[in-house]
């Protein structure tokens, strides 16, 4: 009987990862491929037992940055839920566009400490919903995580911290890919997250190359990769569970590029298999190394693990990510990874100085958590940012990152020593770029039509309509210095940087031209120093001009 229930969970578990269907609460079996398709999959709204939002930065017309948290709760008598929790936050009227990541998680036993089968946390749903009665824009979404033993039937509770991003379109150029996509996704380049599986291998250190493919991010010279959530389960079956020793996860640092190779995408492998075999670079693909460790005191178990991210493009996108690794740690009370500690995890503050852009945003995109001598149960895990703040110092104009850390590794005694470290990567918004001081001095940029060009036509292109060229003059008296031009596309901004140009010269730019703007026609606005860095006097109200090109006909 045994034998035949577990091959019946078996072929439950196989059909749910195949086509989504929801699993009977006494069928669940907590593989971290099929958990990532529980986990992206429907199930009922938990009650919020705890919430907190603030706002941290705020810059009106431009930017705005929320961070907060949530809670949950399943306590059922028998198999327990997967928790599903909602979140929503309203929009300032500014904002066109918005995005939320994960930040920080946490997972509590509340009846005592137990074995682990399986852990996970994800955002997941992530959508714009407009009032159309008040016109206020709410980003929506929803947090998923699991806690389990073997059986499933033990009482815990998740909290997930989220950050919030929201900005204007008109004056801040970013592009956010978000979507989710499914486990039966025929193409699996669509989707957002992958399942894998550590087997075979000498190492409880398992990596992943994946990627993400969207043609916003063409033209980009970053793309910043948003964590939204992990999964890590033992394989071998429904009735496995073991102690914990270490647990791991690292986003490796992305590049604009890729290969005719095979990377891990959805519940796969999938190869791009381009026509010529040859890699690419900046061709709307962005791809990145994951790395994971789930283990307890033997040097390796079999385990599965999975990823969900979102990719942020955009001229106004720059990302700082140390360096940073993760190893497996062995049951012999040797050196730690990190800082140890012979109790409860404190929280920690940390400083980062010198930050080049106007906006900077904390993500927690590596960490480890673990025991310092012997694998143990667990009552409690997680590791979270719980706030921080960004400053500009009107001396230096640089910024200043301060976050607070806190997290958890512990059994019901909390009385072992344990270790943790972490990473954080620093999403910036905006290079700062210094004012250039020419008080008195006589500069005037403004765009023109260049001799021989039609009568009242900015619309300059290439045949196939992907470039538009644009050109600055100086007609001032005296030269300017190196500037930035900026061209807006249908709410999306591009900007090139400008050389010093001499009294009475002209320069060319050439910008490309986002896909969706033709529609039908292409509208858009030039404006030279955009970045307002010289100081014209009168000739800034010069600055910008308005042009059409009309759909390439070919």
């Amino acid at each position: 009987m045994r034998t035949q229930n577990l091959l019946l969970r078996s072929v439950i578990l196989i059909f749910a990862l195949l086509s989504l269907a929801l699993f009977d609460s006494c069928d669940y079996c907590p593989a971290t491929n099929s958990l990532f398709c529980l986990l992206l999959n429907d199930t009922p709204f938990a009650e919020v037992t705890d919430s907190s939002s603030s706002t941290v930065v705020f810059a009106q017309d431009t930017i705005a940055v929320f961070h907060g948290s949530a809670c949950a709760r399943s306590s059922k008598d028998g198999t327990e839920d997967i928790i599903k929790i909602e979140g929503a936050r309203d929009l300032p009227s500014f904002a066109t566009n918005a995005t939320v990541f994960l930040n920080g998680w946490k997972f509590e036993y509340l009846d005592k400490d137990h074995h682990v089968a399986g852990i996970g946390a994800v955002i997941r749903n992530i959508k714009l919903e407009e009032n159309l009665v008040t016109k206020v824009i709410t980003l929506k979404w929803e947090a998923t995580g699991i806690l389990s033993d073997k059986n499933f039937d033990d009482s815990y509770s998740m909290c997930y911290t989220f950050t919030v991003v929201a900005w204007a379109d008109a004056n801040v150029s970013l592009a956010i890919d978000q979507d989710d996509g499914k486990c039966s996704d025929t193409d699996p380049k669509t989707v957002n997250f992958f399942g894998a599986s550590n087997e075979n291998t000498t190492t409880a250190l398992s990596s992943y190359r994946t990627f993400l493919n969207n043609p916003a991010f063409i033209g980009s010279r970053e793309i910043a990769i948003l964590p939204r959530g992990f999964g890590m389960g033992w394989m071998g079956g429904c009735d496995i569970d073991h102690k914990l020793l270490h647990i791991g996860y690292n986003l490796d640092h992305s590049v604009p590029f890729i290969k005719s190779e095979n990377y891990r995408k959805a519940g796969a492998e999938f190869n791009p298999a381009f026509q010529d075999s040859a890699a690419k670079i900046d061709s709307g693909f962005v791809s990145w190394e994951s790395h994971a460790i789930f283990k307890d005191n033997d040097a390796r178990r079999e385990y599965d693990f999975g990823e969900i991210v979102s990719g942020m493009s955009g001229n106004d996108v720059f990302v700082i990510d140390p360096p940073y690794s993760i190893l497996p740690k062995e049951d012999d009370c040797g050196i730690g990874t990190g800082t140890i500690f012979s109790g409860p995890q404190p929280p920690e503050e940390f400083v980062i100085k010198n930050i080049p852009f106007q906006y900077a945003v904390p993500m927690l995109t590596g960490w480890e958590l673990g025991y310092f001598c012997d694998d143990e149960n667990i009552k409690r895990a997680g590791i979270r940012i719980e706030n921080w703040t960004y400053t500009r110092d009107p001396l230096s104009g640089t910024g200043t990152l301060r976050y607070k850390l806190s997290s958890d590794f512990a059994d019901k005694g909390n009385d072992n020593s344990t270790f943790r470290s972490h990473n954080v990567t620093i999403l910036g918004i905006k290079p700062l770029i210094p004012k250039i001081i020419t008080s008195g001095i006589t500069i005037d940029l403004i765009p023109v039509i260049p001799p021989g060009s039609p009568v009242n036509s900015f619309c300059r292109r290439d045949p196939l309509g992907n470039h538009l060229f644009v050109t600055i003059k100086n007609q001032g008296h005296t030269a300017a210095p190196a500037s930035t031009t900026s061209v807006m596309f249908r709410g999306k901004k591009v900007s090139v940087n400008t050389p010093s140009i001499k009294a009475g010269e002209l320069v060319e730019l050439q910008f490309r031209i986002p896909g969706n703007c033709y529609d039908p026609d292409c509208e858009f606005t030039i404006t030279a120093d955009s970045e307002k860095q010289i100081d014209e006097g009168s000739g800034e109200i010069n600055n910008s001009v308005k042009g059409v090109c009309g759909q390439v006909i070919l």
